[in-house]
């Protein structure tokens, strides 16, 4: 994941899961390609999404800071 991150949704799962509240997370990266978890726990996909959104927004830029040195 070092700075390939670009941007993070959370989103509704399809129709054809069986829950509706559950939700996934989508990740876009720097190359164009794109990621989508499996469907989980409302409260879950807000966990993981908030820590992608740091990551994309902050830390993946350290880290990409630390390999210029």
């Amino acid at each position: 994941m070092a700075g390939k991150v670009r941007k993070v949704y959370i989103e509704e799962c399809d129709d054809s899961f069986p829950i509706r509240e559950w939700r996934r997370i989508r990740a876009e990266l720097e190359d164009g390609s794109t990621y989508l978890t499996g469907c989980m726990e409302p409260d879950a996909a807000k966990r993981n999404f908030m820590v992608l959104t740091l990551y994309a927004r902050r830390w993946g830029k350290l880290i990409n800071a630390g390999d210029e040195a």
